[in-house]
């Protein structure tokens, strides 16, 4: 199947996140998120004064979760899963940088 390319591109997109529990299991929600141009992309990687919080706030615009998607939510998403911001910021920097291959 073809897929129509242009110049620009959608402005979200959604990706599954594989988040760490602790229980040794892994959650597999989806996350959408917000696509950035390189240079926006460049001076979020360069922001190493943004909460975890905050750089969630800037990366995403949704996901499939029963729980609202709010500031609230986020900060709470942080706290009670503390690998869930490397973990998503990780998928995000993937998608953005190699894209999504596959089927």
């Amino acid at each position: 199947m073809s897929v129509k390319f242009t110049l620009t591109p959608n402005p979200t997109f959604k990706a599954p996140v594989e988040i760490p529990l602790p229980d040794g299991q892994v959650a597999k929600p989806v996350f959408e998120f917000k696509h950035r141009d390189k240079d926006s992309l460049d001076a979020l990687i360069k922001n190493k004064k943004i909460s975890d919080p905050d750089l969630l706030g800037e990366m995403l615009a949704g996901w499939d979760l029963e729980e609202e998607f709010c500031a609230a939510s986020i900060e709470l998403l942080c706290k009670n899963y503390v690998m869930a911001p490397k973990a998503i910021f990780s998928a995000y920097i993937t998608a953005l940088v190699d894209g999504r291959r596959g089927n």
